[in-house]
Order: C-alpha cells, then sequence, then structure tokens
C-alpha cells in the first residue's frame, strides 16, 4: 500500500466534512500517468477519513491502494449536527450539507452552506429550513448554479441566489413523494434527470414494504417534472443511488438495519422508465456507492468498515462481483464515498 505521505494530511482544526473537501482537492498522482482516480471514504460514526489510490492498469486493475492511514476528524465547523450528505458546486467555491437533525430552532433538519478555501470549509453563516420540506437527507449540486433537496417526502429545486454566502431561492414548490420516504438521490452527468431512491414503511412494523427507484426530468431552469417510479427487486430498504458516466445504467444500494446483509441492484434508465436488470448481495448494510468514470467499476462502501468493487459489462450494465478491495478500515459507518479524478498537467 501507497503510504508514502503524498495526500492526506490533518490540518488544524479539521472537521468531519471538512476533511473529506481537503481530500477532493488533494493532489495524489501516479508517475507517468495522464490522470489519477482516487477515492474518499467518510466515517459519520467512528470520526475518521481515508482516502485510496485506485489501479489503472496492471493485473490488479480496479484495486485499492490506501493513501495514508485513516485519520481522526472532529465535529464539521457551524452549528450542523448529523450530516448526512454533502454537495459541491465547484464553480462557486461552495459547498452544502444535509442536517436531519441541527441546533434549537431546527428540529426538523437544516440546509448548511460552507464557503472553500483551498478545500477547508469555512461557515458562510447560511442555515435554513428548505421551505415545505422535512428532515433533508440529501442534497445534490448540479454545478454551476443548481442544487436540489431530497427530504424525507419530497424533492426541490433551488438556483443559487448569492454566492457569496450561499443563499438559495426554491424553483418551484416541493414535489410531494407521498407515502415514499426519500433515501437517496442523485443527477445523471448530463444534468436531464434526477434519481431518488425510497421506500414506503410500514407504521407497524417500521420495516420497508416497497422500495422503489423515481426519475425527474430535469426542465428548463432546472425545474422537475412529475416522477416516473419502478419498484426495486428487493424491497428492504434502498439507500443510495449512482449513475453511469453515459447515462445508460443506474446502481441502487440497500439493505435493513442494523447491519442486515445488503443488496445492489442495476438498472436501465435510458428509456422513460427505470427498469431493473440483475441484483447481487452487497456486504453488511451497504451505505454509499459510486462508479467510476470510465464506467469499469462500481464501488460500495458498507457499516462494517468495507469497500466492495464490481466490474460492470458495458454493453447491458450487469455487475459481477464482489470483490473487497479494501476492508478492517477502522470504525465503521462508511457513510460518504467520493470518487475524484486528478488530471496532471
Amino acid at each position: 500500500m501507497n503510504r508514502g505521505g503524498r495526500g492526506f494530511t490533518r490540518p488544524s482544526g479539521a472537521g468531519t466534512i471538512r476533511v473529506l473537501v481537503r481530500c477532493l482537492a488533494t493532489r495524489v498522482v501516479g508517475h507517468g500517468a495522464a490522470r489519477s482516480l482516487n477515492l474518499c471514504t467518510i466515517q459519520t460514526g467512528s470520526g475518521t477519513a481515508a482516502a485510496f489510490n485506485i489501479a489503472q492498469s496492471g493485473p490488479n486493475i480496479g484495486s485499492l491502494s490506501l493513501i495514508a492511514p485513516p485519520i481522526p476528524t472532529t465535529p464539521t465547523p457551524g452549528a450542523t449536527a448529523n450530516p448526512q450528505h454533502l454537495a459541491l458546486v465547484p464553480s462557486a467555491s461552495l459547498a452544502y450539507v444535509a442536517n436531519f437533525n441541527t441546533s434549537p430552532g431546527f428540529a426538523n433538519g437544516s440546509i448548511a452552506a460552507f464557503s472553500i478555501n483551498s478545500g477547508a470549509l469555512t461557515s458562510t453563516g447560511l442555515l435554513f429550513n428548505p421551505p415545505g420540506q422535512f428532515s433533508p437527507t440529501v442534497v445534490v449540486a448540479v454545478d454551476p448554479g443548481l442544487v436540489y433537496v431530497a427530504a424525507a417526502f419530497s424533492v426541490a429545486g433551488y438556483t443559487i441566489a448569492n454566492p457569496a454566502t450561499g443563499e438559495l431561492s426554491q424553483i418551484a414548490a416541493p414535489i410531494d413523494a407521498g407515502l415514499h420516504r426519500i433515501f437517496g438521490a442523485t443527477v445523471d452527468p448530463h444534468a436531464a434527470h434526477l434519481f431518488t431512491v425510497d421506500c414506503v414503511i410500514n407504521l407497524s412494523t417500521l420495516q420497508c414494504d416497497e422500495g422503489s427507484v423515481s426519475s425527474f426530468e430535469i426542465g428548463s431552469g432546472g425545474a422537475l417534472s412529475s416522477p416516473v417510479t419502478t419498484p426495486t427487486m428487493n424491497p428492504i430498504f434502498p439507500r443510495a443511488i449512482a449513475v453511469d458516466p453515459n447515462s445508460n445504467f443506474a446502481y441502487v444500494i440497500g439493505g435493513p438495519s442494523p447491519q442486515g446483509p445488503g443488496w445492489i441492484e442495476s438498472f436501465a434508465i435510458g428509456g422513460a422508465t427505470p427498469e431493473p436488470i440483475a441484483q447481487l448481495p452487497a456486504g453488511t448494510l451497504p451505505e454509499s456507492v459510486v462508479v467510476d468514470p470510465t464506467d469499469r467499476f462500481v464501488y460500495v462502501t458498507d457499516d462494517v468498515g468495507n469497500v466492495l468493487a464490481y466490474e460492470i459489462t458495458p454493453a447491458t450494465g450487469e455487475l459481477t462481483g464482489p470483490t473487497t478491495v479494501a476492508s478492517g478500515i477502522p470504525g465503521a459507518d462508511l457513510r460518504t464515498i467520493v470518487l475524484v479524478t486528478v488530471q496532471l498537467p
């Protein structure tokens, strides 16, 4: 493993989200390569972060090498609590954090804005309840100026009204998801659709009786259409979704809590309605999923400190695997996974 001291260093006063963004800004590159692919994970439960380099050639292509040992972190700056998701707007040097719960006065959750300076985060002072939304779970940014907030039972789009503070202006009233509790969201690389994963929770058993994938068309000015919804093959708590670089396939992860056997499903998204393809096992309570920009691998993090890799069949979107490419990461709850492409000069 590469422990050569490059890349991950701990700045003074680093915070949970701050370290993730510092990882994004780090230039860790392979010798003689045109670019390097780096994968970063962060554990919200244990308060540690780790970065890996992804092998781009040779017999171990797709494997991970730890860039530096996982480092401890401290709470995020600003009045936030229980951060669930992070979105970056690079052109505006802004980051947004969705908080499930936060300080007094924000019991229903909040969105916080941070400015980015050399990879570090500084609170802009913006902390607000998304109008008409309850318990924001996911915030998704579309560079240069769109932000989508997926909350418990609704989705809303925003434009960035003030880049200095990150102030957001709601495009339209939130779209009601009915009884579907939203757990994950993403925008495809062509910025044509917003996808969410959600489930109908049985209030008697507190189990997910029906999981689904919903597709919202992104129209003029960032406005969202009514969703087209497809059931997941496994109804048990879909948690996150990622889309391949060509916007042909989506990958959904899920599993029962606490620490039950996980699953990953592939969907074709080229048509009007997401179409399920196949399902495979995915570790123990998978938390996050990402597709590498070369469209060769899908990476999944789980609740017990593992990173799993799947190989993509490009023509069909089907997956083979998984292979455990990292394990025993101190702590657990690998909540966020980010894949970073670094272009060399």
